[in-house]
């Protein structure tokens, strides 16, 4: 039998809608955020045991070097995966919220408001020119 948790009860899903979704993309998250780090930290170990003549430091030092080369590389896995796991949970809350608007003001018989549309006049901002450095990157 599995586990049964609180992303499992139907209420929770109606009230954070994609958090089943959310809680699988964490559990993901968490999987390569610790497969980074033992990866990062046994490279590292390995690339400092082969090259062990030729660095200033001792055993000691290299242990600590890989522990800390392992912690960084395992932080920034998890932390790039979360925010994407996050931008997710947004995006479908935001649609969410955006489809129960649209069929509150349904119900209430009001028309949905659309959005003015630019003046033909004006052209697009895309095509605005802007100034760039020597580099070509835009200046502000």
């Amino acid at each position: 039998m599995p586990l049964q948790g609180p992303m499992d009860d139907p209420e929770v899903e109606e009230k954070y809608p994609g958090s089943k979704e959310y809680a699988v993309c964490q559990s993901g998250v968490f999987m390569s955020g610790l497969f980074a780090t033992v990866t990062g930290g046994l490279v590292t170990f390995i690339g400092q045991s082969a090259l062990r003549t030729r660095l200033p430091w001792g055993s000691n030092h290299a242990m600590m070097v890989s522990i800390a080369a392992a912690a960084g590389t395992g932080w920034v896995v998890a932390y790039s995966r979360s925010k994407e796991c996050q931008q997710r949970w947004y995006e479908v809350k935001s649609a969410h919220d955006q489809k129960l608007k649209l069929l509150a003001q349904e119900e209430s018989g009001d028309q949905p408001t659309e959005v003015a549309s630019k003046p033909d006049g004006q052209p697009p901002i895309s095509s605005i020119p802007t100034k760039t450095n020597q580099y070509g990157d835009p200046i502000h």
